[in-house]
């Protein structure tokens, strides 16, 4: 009898430790997330304080192409943007990372079939790609230049180089795009680690 009472007792711990411990975890789970949420935030602030004018990586676009933009990121159609060049595509991709329009990344995402439906990608892209975007958009905020390398397009496929200088150091990075019937997209599925 007395075991019996012992062990309820030693149950009942055990049962109210592991609820604080499960609580403790969320509450873990939820201050990470708004800390993420606080450090996304300042990477956008950064991007879009530029020596006090308002930055945008669409502020090179033609009206034409700033009106067909307007199109797409109403209806998320990337058939509006299926004759925009590979560098203008990259640059609009930029921008939706910066606004954090994931519906338009998902739609700039090459897809071959592969792309997982939109919850997973949101997910993946927030997991793995996300930081490394912004500090991306905010290093080449100053981009020199953009550009297809010469030489790179292979079966619809090519590679977009941004450059930007300060003094004597330049610093560059390279993306993938394919093409398919919709027009060119981001080669970004191998990078969200799915």
């Amino acid at each position: 009898m007395k075991l019996n009472v012992i062990f309820i007792i030693l149950a009942t711990s055990l049962l109210l430790i592991m609820g604080c411990t499960t609580i403790n975890n969320d509450e873990v789970q939820e201050n990470n997330n708004n800390q993420d949420s606080v450090e996304k935030n300042e990477e956008v602030e950064k991007i879009n304080k530029d020596n006090g004018e308002e930055f945008s990586y669409l502020n090179n676009l033609s009206e034409e192409a700033l009106q067909t933009y307007a199109t797409f990121y109403k209806d998320k159609d990337i058939k509006h943007l299926k004759y925009f060049p590979p560098e203008k595509i990259k640059l609009i991709y930029i921008h939706s990372v910066v606004i954090d329009d994931i519906e338009a990344i998902y739609a700039l995402t090459y897809n071959n079939g592969e792309l997982p439906n939109f919850s997973v990608f949101k997910r993946k892209y927030y997991d793995n790609l996300l930081k490394s975007n912004l500090e991306m958009a905010l290093e080449f905020r100053h981009y020199d230049s953009i550009e297809v390398m010469e030489n790179t397009e292979e079966n619809g496929q090519v590679g977009v180089a941004m450059k930007a200088s300060i003094g004597n150091f330049t610093a560059s990075v390279l993306s993938s795009l394919k093409k398919d019937s919709d027009g060119w997209k981001m080669d970004i599925l191998h990078l969200l680690e799915l």
